[in-house]
């Protein structure tokens, strides 16, 4: 799926979210991401050991973290923030980045 077509997508479902409780302004967007965040964080902890799983309670890392994006896609598009234009740039930018620094650190080698 397109980001494009992700967009439009949440857009429907946001729709409908909204009918059924209200429209949420970014600070609620944001604090229930936060929360999505906190799952998909108690969720990795499990899944790598460093926590015990809770009975009766299933790691589910897929949807922990489409949770985290659906937020994100929500609140980029309320700013207007072109997803797929703006993660272009920014990928091209950290690449250079990283390409200028590793040669930069083999030439000192």
């Amino acid at each position: 799926m397109k980001i494009s077509e992700m967009v439009a997508r949440t857009r429907d479902v946001t729709s409908l979210f909204d009918k059924l409780v209200g429209p949420w302004d970014p600070t609620v967007m944001m604090t229930e991401m936060a929360g999505e965040v906190g799952t998909l964080a108690d969720s990795i902890m499990i899944r790598e050991g460093h926590r015990p799983p809770r009975d009766g309670v299933d790691v589910d890392l897929e949807d922990d973290i489409v949770d985290v994006l659906f937020m994100l896609v929500r609140i980029a598009d309320h700013y207007g923030i072109d997803l797929e234009r703006t993660y272009q740039i920014m990928i091209l930018e950290v690449q250079q980045k990283l390409e200028h620094r590793l040669k930069e650190q083999n030439s000192q080698n």
